[in-house]
């Protein structure tokens, strides 16, 4: 859902928390049940660059992607010793559907192409991350780089170059 906070529909973020958040905690619930006592499988949770810092516009995806990739990270230091490997798959902006469902359209124009990461990009580093039992997959350069300045960055620099983003 993107937008001011105060604008947005509060049943449709409700929705994205429950979607983003719950579901996704029970289905890897799920999941870890069956593979940790088995000793093996791999769980890839889709998250994103934006679980990272604070997103204006986009408060509830990043929080509710910030609880993915942290919940993620936590399961692949509990899974580690059984076999099982977990991922949390943090892509940037990728050319689908989302930007019709999110009403983020207008990121395709604002963005650069160099921005832009392809479906086939995302699915083929998660794939090989989670295979290689790596707690955090980012794919693209420009994300790793970003990830990586960003969590460098204090909290209040970060909310600061976040608010600068979204307002251009």
């Amino acid at each position: 859902t993107n937008g001011a906070f105060h604008e947005l529909d509060a049943d449709r973020l409700a929705g994205e928390i429950e979607l983003n958040v719950g579901a996704l905690t029970r289905l890897s619930h799920a999941a870890l049940a069956v593979m940790i006592p088995r000793g093996r499988g791999w769980l890839l949770n889709v998250s994103s660059v934006a679980s990272f810092q604070p997103a204006p516009r986009l408060a509830v995806y990043a929080a509710t992607k910030a609880y993915v990739t942290s919940l993620t990270e936590s399961l692949h230091e509990e899974a580690k010793v059984s076999g099982v490997h977990v991922t949390a798959l943090c892509p940037g902006l990728t050319k689908t559907e989302f930007q019709r469902v999110s009403n983020t359209q207008q990121y395709a124009d604002q963005y650069p192409a160099l921005a832009w990461t392809s479906p086939e990009l995302v699915a083929a580093t998660g794939l090989r991350d989670v295979v290689a039992n790596k707690a955090l997959s980012i794919p693209g350069p420009q994300y790793k780089a970003m990830s990586f300045a960003v969590n460098s960055l204090p909290r209040g620099l970060r909310r600061w170059a976040s608010a600068r983003v979204q307002r251009s």
